[in-house]
């Protein structure tokens, strides 16, 4: 009985050993990932592989350059046979082409100080207070043209330093307000055309306001269009005023020339 249970169990752990062996086979080859490459696209009729086609980028058209003259008279074009037609502003639209769009923001009487300074011109205006400004800030523009100072030589004068400090610091204040705008505008600082009316004013505007006007677009790294100059030496040669200060037609294209050659150089 023991020899036959014994034998028994022999055979089972052969059998044991055999099931063994047959789950230990051959492992199969390890399978890797196998890079495909597409066979590109190609014309069916010349068999040159073609371009993936995909839709073209285009930018939105830019409309015109806009440029804001703010001014007073002169820039409103007062003694012109037609301001619409003939101020520096119109005429400048004239020369520069359909490519710009200027826009007249004169104000006569228009002064950079304001009543806040005791050197302000009383029969002037502050130019901040006027429609004229509004309209100016509104246009967003791109290029924006100052120039005032004309009136302001009333009471700016070289030998009152105070004076021509509160001129600098008005003249800045605007420039600012200007370059803050969404557009980033272009500023530049006009020099006053040379005036000859009076003495004394004509004193103020060589020794402090021409000079305070150039040395703030230096100082800001401003544009600087110098007209004074530029009308004083036209002066010489041919009419160009309509009185004592303001221009007539010729007069008032000499400066319109004057600015197109500095925006365009």
């Amino acid at each position: 009985m023991f020899k036959q249970k014994l034998f028994s169990i022999f055979i089972l752990c052969a059998l044991c050993l055999t099931v063994l062996a047959g789950c230990g086979g051959t492992t199969p080859p390890e399978v890797t990932d196998v890079n495909v490459t597409e066979a590109p696209i190609t014309d069916p009729i010349t068999e040159v592989p073609t371009e993936e086609i995909t839709d073209p980028v285009t930018e939105a058209p830019k409309g015109p350059i806009t440029i804001a003259c703010v001014g007073d008279s002169i820039t409103e074009g007062v003694g012109s046979s037609n301001s619409s037609l003939y101020s520096y502003p119109a005429q400048l639209q004239k020369l520069l082409g359909d490519g710009y769009k200027v826009i007249n923001c004169g104000k006569s009487k228009a002064t950079a100080l304001g009543s806040y300074s005791k050197y302000w011109n009383t029969n002037g205006i502050y130019y901040n207070t006027t429609a004229q400004y509004k309209g100016a800030l509104a246009s967003n523009p791109d290029i924006v043209l100052i120039m005032l100072g004309t009136n302001d030589a009333k009471h700016v004068t070289g030998s009152i330093a105070e004076s021509v400090d509160q001129f600098y610091a008005a003249l800045k204040e605007l420039g600012k307000t200007f370059e803050a705008l969404e557009s980033k505008p272009q500023i530049y600082i006009m020099a006053s055309p040379y005036r000859f009316e009076d003495a004394a004013r004509k004193a103020n505007m060589d020794s402090a306001i021409y000079p305070t006007q150039k040395k703030l677009a230096e100082d800001m790294g401003w544009g600087f269009i110098d007209l004074f100059t530029v009308t004083k030496n036209a002066m010489k040669t041919k009419k160009i005023h309509s009185d004592s200060l303001h221009f007539n037609d010729d007069g008032y294209a000499v400066i319109a020339e004057a600015i197109k050659a500095e925006l365009t150089k």
